[in-house]
């Protein structure tokens, strides 16, 4: 644990969670939000692991870099329209927010695999203590016992 480049992985030790856009980071940037040819006045308002809002301005255009890795439900708003992300340089967060003065919000959001996976993870489980329940009722009624 005291190695920096077994620490110091960009979404986890050693990077066990790298996804497959991305490779080897040897070690975590310095920063949460690059913005090239624009500025973030006031910073990033809103930032929690799943999501983070910032205002850009820019008389020419930006371009946003965040370096967090790139997963399917990661979207980002400009003005409350979704723009793509450019995920393919390096497999982290990039996206183009035009000249002027825009609110942005990148979030991680449910896609329709990941609804679908816990629609069927909580069904499974309610059908599994219902049978865990009734058959212990059917044991205790089996064996003679209240």
């Amino acid at each position: 644990m005291t190695r920096r480049n077994f620490t110091d992985g960009t979404s986890s030790i050693a990077n066990t969670f790298s996804t497959i856009w991305t490779g080897w980071k040897q070690e975590r940037p310095g920063y949460v939000l690059e913005v090239k040819n624009g500025k973030v006045p006031g910073g990033i308002t809103e930032n929690t692991y799943l999501r983070k809002t910032f205002t850009v301005w820019s008389d020419l255009g930006a371009d946003v870099h965040m370096p967090i890795l790139y997963y399917p439900g990661w979207r980002t708003m400009i003005d409350t329209k979704e723009t793509p992300i450019n995920y393919i340089t390096d497999g982290t967060i990039r996206f183009r927010v035009p000249q002027g003065k825009h609110s942005v919000t990148v979030e991680f959001t449910q896609t329709p695999v990941r609804l679908f996976a816990d629609i069927i993870s909580a069904v499974t489980l309610v059908w599994l203590s219902g049978w865990g329940i009734l058959g212990l009722y059917a044991n205790r009624h089996r064996h003679g016992s209240a």
